[in-house]
């Protein structure tokens, strides 16, 4: 080894030599909290019961009335010929607001639970020292983006979502993995021995679909200290895209200083990884909104004000009630016991048909009958040849018995498939039916 030869260095070393540990892994120790902490507000609902938000990175509600919603769902659901409810409607305009405010990207980075998993992987794969790498074009994830659309349009259903890593993760971590591990595993071990970043920075649509969003974003990673750059190259090495670094780094074309590629999630690693300070938060416009043209303040100042509508009419939203109530965690209430119009047998008129060939109803109640077995039928103690004139009860219709043998039809042995006791409870539906006996 040559005297003038130094040690590899592991990104960020210089960093942490030059402000310490805590300074060189702000944004990260921030991004990993956040991560964690959306998560963990989906998930202490349906595991201690504290409903802070219901749902999913699809469609949640927080509060009992955010709406927040994956715009990509809704843009899946209409392909499917689905119309959206106008909640989630409500809920995607705030996602896009959000979004075109902070960059489309920052979903990956400080939402996305897989992109906990794949850091883990790349992390590994640096400690391991595994150096190969398939190649896979970047945009190849907008041609898997037109698949996902094209299966919702030909199939009629969100069919993306069944096999999505983010979605499947989600609904383990709810109901038990099943076969999400496996999916889950083969993103893992992707990124760990075949590519560097494969999915996240090759493959998911997801993150393809929110890039296009972050084209027009507003908060943008700045250069102020472009000049001050000492090709370290460790931005480059923590940066899960890093073809955003080098036009804004080295002006290329006349390039500011600021990354304005749609495919930067703002994960600020760069940021935290520079002993320089080259790197910093801000605006696509200008650093500070002291000196933002009086044109471009407008402009952030209406998307602000569009958010805040928004937020605020959401207020007026009744949450969704289903049958069973609107906890769909707590357990069914005990049914309310409701009356037969004729609570013994022979109290009760004849129920009049309402269509042609309609079995007949049962009037009365059957809850304290004796269970049909293959030797006993409760119903032939009134209804029998043998008793109806006694009982006062309408005979057995001769189509239940067998003329050879005028013994009971085994094949209409159980009386209520066909005949229905009937009950005084509210309809659960409409009923729009007509009858016609003619």
């Amino acid at each position: 080894m040559s005297a003038l030869a130094k040690p590899a260095l592991r990104p960020g070393a210089e960093a942490i030599a030059a402000k310490g540990w805590l300074a060189a892994h702000k944004w990260l120790i921030l991004r990993r909290g956040s991560q964690i902490g959306i998560l963990l507000l989906f998930l202490i609902g349906p595991w201690f019961g504290l409903w802070i938000v219901k749902g999913n990175l699809n469609f949640s509600y927080t509060l009992n009335f955010l709406p927040l919603t994956d715009p990509y769902i809704i843009l899946q659901s209409m392909l499917a010929r689905q119309v959206p409810e106008k909640l989630a409607l409500t809920g995607a305009a705030i996602v896009l607001l959000f979004y075109l405010l902070v960059g489309g990207r920052s979903y990956c980075a400080w939402v996305c639970p897989v992109n906990l998993l794949t850091d883990v992987a790349h992390w590994l794969r640096v400690r391991l020292g595994i150096k190969g790498s398939a190649h896979i074009s970047r945009p190849t994830r907008y041609w898997m983006l037109g698949m996902t659309l094209v299966a919702a349009a030909v199939t009629g259903s969100i069919a993306w979502e069944m096999i999505n890593p983010v979605s499947m993760m989600h609904r383990g971590l709810i109901f038990g993995l099943g076969l999400a591990w496996a999916v889950l595993l083969a993103v893992f071990l992707f990124d760990l021995f075949v590519m560097r970043h494969g999915w996240c920075g090759h493959l998911c649509p997801v993150g393809a679909f929110y890039s296009l969003i972050g084209k027009f974003s507003v908060a943008r990673i700045r250069l102020p200290a472009r000049a001050a750059c000492n090709d370290c190259m460790d931005c480059f090495a923590v940066c899960p895209e890093p073809q955003v670094i080098r036009p804004a780094l080295k002006a290329i074309g006349g390039t500011p200083p600021l990354i304005l590629e749609a495919n930067c999630t703002n994960c600020g690693r760069c940021i935290d990884v520079c002993s320089k300070d080259v790197f910093a938060f801000g605006s696509r416009f200008k650093s500070t909104l002291a000196s933002v043209p009086a044109i471009m303040k407008k402009t952030v100042t209406i998307l602000l004000a569009s958010l805040l509508t928004v937020i605020v009419g959401c207020a007026s939203y009744e949450p969704l009630v289903s049958m069973r109530g609107s906890d769909v965690a707590a357990a069914d209430p005990a049914p309310e016991a409701k009356a037969y119009a004729g609570k013994r047998p022979g109290t009760q008129p004849v129920v009049a048909r309402t269509y042609a060939q309609q079995p007949p109803v049962i009037p009365h109640a059957v809850d304290n009958f004796d269970e049909v077995t293959l030797t006993e039928n409760q119903c032939m103690d009134c209804h029998g040849p043998a008793n109806y004139v006694k009982k006062n009860s309408p005979k057995l219709g001769d189509s239940h018995v067998v003329a050879a043998t005028k013994s009971f039809d085994a094949s209409r042995h159980v009386c209520t498939s066909c005949h229905v006791p009937q009950v005084d409870a509210p309809a659960l539906v409409e009923n729009r039916f007509i009858g016609n006996i003619k």
